[in-house]
């Protein structure tokens, strides 16, 4: 199984954070608006990891080769 290619130039979500509201609270769907997909591994232990659009993944790809690591 190979992983799909993914430009990510401009999607790295490795600085990933909640908006809050004024209360300091994260909003239920600010969790959502990033979209599941491929993403550089925030953990920098691989080249891809997958955001399932809630959580990261233990889905992992390097040289296109599919894996999984946990989190």
């Amino acid at each position: 199984m190979t992983a799909p290619s993914v430009d990510v130039s401009m999607r790295d979500l490795s600085g990933l954070a909640l908006k809050t509201t004024g209360s300091g609270s994260a909003n239920r769907e600010d969790l959502f608006e990033i979209p599941a997909a491929w993403y550089p591994d925030p953990t920098e232990r691989h080249e891809l990891r997958y955001w399932n659009g809630v959580v990261w993944s233990p889905h992992v790809a390097t040289a296109g080769r599919v894996s999984t690591d946990p989190v």
